[in-house]
């Protein structure tokens, strides 16, 4: 792979691109919330908490909750970024080992494990590109369990609410 200064790509700068457009719309970007140890336990009985407690924790999940999407939303345009990236250069890898094997059609998934096994940086750029959608995933997952955990004490908040109206 060529690393030629024109040639290079910045991920970084990209991203930055991204935020700053967001802050030209006017859209203010959450900070990392307070208020919660990197553990908690979640309640097994919501029905045994205060008022004020079932408030409190609905606030601290919607507010941690709500910075991983804003993570999520970062995450998502680096990767789109890098995957841009890693396809071009990929696929001037296979260009160069199918012209020089020319010995008729070789498939796709061929081409690309030759080439990854010849340019060491693509085969490091693969493995970037793996990182970051386990990353992403991951930070997927929590929002999904933020947002059930949340259901579930909404749940109990409306219970709540029409017990006092009967």
């Amino acid at each position: 792979m060529t690393s030629n200064s024109d040639e290079q790509i910045s991920v970084g700068e990209i991203a930055q691109n991204a935020d700053t457009f967001l802050r030209g719309l006017g859209a203010p970007m959450q900070r990392k919330p307070q208020g919660m140890d990197a553990e908690y336990d979640f309640p097994t009985n919501a029905a045994t908490l205060t008022s004020l407690q079932l408030g409190n924790v609905r606030l601290q999940l919607s507010a941690w909750q709500t910075y991983i999407l804003f993570i999520i939303g970062k995450e998502e345009t680096e990767l789109s970024t890098l995957e841009s990236v890693y396809e071009m250069r990929l696929g001037s890898a296979m260009n160069t080992v199918r012209v020089r094997n020319q010995k008729g059609v070789i498939a796709k998934e061929i081409l690309a494990s030759v080439a990854l096994t010849e340019d060491k940086e693509l085969e490091r750029a693969y493995r970037v590109v793996l990182g970051r959608r386990a990353r992403l995933k991951r930070l997927q997952t929590q929002a999904d369990i933020y947002k059930e955990q949340l259901a579930v004490l909404s749940r109990e908040q409306s219970r709540r609410e029409a017990e006092q109206q009967r």
